[in-house]
């Protein structure tokens, strides 16, 4: 077979294979890159994380408890930590076991 032909079956098969991947982008098939303030958008509309409770369920918790305006979701050694103003005005960080959905502990913020 001539360089020439090989050449050019590589032109046409990288041509497919960019075809290809320029469709699965965009079809949704391959994942995306999210950069942090759509983490953060994301996680502000309350959107399911599958290993733990959704910031609306974690809202109205912390609102049973006497606590509002929650903030600053965050996953730290398999726990939910929270900033959320306390029924005495002051801000407070708070760990909440993801399974149980129960506050572990409560600490006021410097």
């Amino acid at each position: 077979m001539r360089i020439g032909a090989i050449f050019g079956r590589l032109l046409v098969a990288g041509a497919v294979a960019t075809a290809v991947f320029a469709l699965a982008a965009a079809s949704g098939i391959l994942p995306t890159a999210v950069t942090q303030s759509q983490r953060t958008e994301r996680r502000d509309r309350g959107h399911h994380r599958p290993d733990g409770p959704e910031m609306s369920e974690i809202a109205e918790l912390l609102r049973k408890e006497g606590f509002s305006k929650p903030s600053s979701l965050e996953r730290e050694h398999g726990k939910i930590e929270v900033e959320a103003t306390g029924p005495d005005g002051r801000r407070y960080e708070i760990l909440i076991d993801p399974k149980t959905g129960r506050i572990l502990e409560k600490e006021e913020e410097d």
